[in-house]
């Protein structure tokens, strides 16, 4: 019973934490939108995440420091986590790696409208498992 209780707490918590990071991850699509607009001149709401006009999908990663574009995507590249902030990153320095990834895939569905979906996968005792979040944003300034 124990064992089971303690399997089950590490999965609840290894699915809130990746719940968060692919929340973040489109926070910070968010933030890179809005830094478009604040920008002066101004940009192009989209500018740096998909200026396709065909509508096709632009993928990559982010993180909370990063601005004006994506990182490209690599599909081996873990998530960092830094211990003594507790801030999670691509950036190896003092940090540990992680075992969840996240791809951000953006597809501009209108001249107005981007759809984004962040996508956090890591394998939990031989299983893969995932948290998508979509959201989609618009050039309502």
């Amino acid at each position: 019973m124990v064992t089971f209780s303690s399997r089950i707490s590490t999965s609840v918590k290894n699915n809130l934490t990746a719940s968060m990071l692919a929340q973040e991850g489109i926070e910070v699509i968010r933030a890179i939108r809005d830094e478009n607009w604040l920008a002066s001149p101004a940009r192009a709401f989209y500018a740096g995440l998909n200026e396709e006009a065909d509508g096709s999908t632009t993928i990559g990663r982010v993180q909370y420091d990063t601005s004006d574009s994506l990182l490209s995507q690599n599909d081996s590249a873990p998530l960092y986590l830094n211990a003594n902030s507790g801030i999670y990153s691509y950036d190896s320095g003092d940090a540990s790696p992680t075992f969840f990834k996240r791809k951000i895939s953006i597809t501009k569905v209108s001249a107005v409208e981007l759809k984004v979906i962040s996508e956090v996968t890591w394998t939990e005792a031989v299983r893969d498992r995932s948290v998508s979040v979509e959201d989609h944003l618009f050039d309502w300034k």
